[in-house]
């Protein structure tokens, strides 16, 4: 595996910088499937921190991250229902049971 070339970090390489001195462009690309020595391969941690330096452009050529989506809510449960409609273990369950217990429903 292809690591970081930042000092003291063994993270694993995600890009790569193209440095153009004549055009004064800093690259970020996607990995190539060989290393090239021409070119300096980073971990995605620091490629994001890269600046260029005063007076250069940065392009950031790599795909973009996929975006996280939430999972879709469950579908909600079928509620067990007293027959006058009323979901057992509801609020007004409890006030009618005791009633009901008593003879009154």
């Amino acid at each position: 595996m292809r690591r970081c070339a930042k000092v003291g970090c063994g993270e694993p390489a995600g890009a790569r910088v193209v440095l153009r001195y004549g055009e004064r462009v800093l690259w970020l690309r996607e990995l190539a499937p060989e290393r090239d020595p021409n070119f300096i391969e980073v971990c995605q941690a620091h490629a994001d921190r890269m600046t260029p330096p005063v007076g250069w452009a940065r392009l950031d050529e790599r795909a973009p991250a996929p975006v996280a989506r939430p999972a879709p809510p469950p579908e909600p449960a079928e509620v067990p229902r007293h027959p006058r409609g009323t979901p057992i273990g509801s609020a007004e369950d409890a006030l009618v049971a005791p009633v009901a217990a008593a003879g009154g429903g």
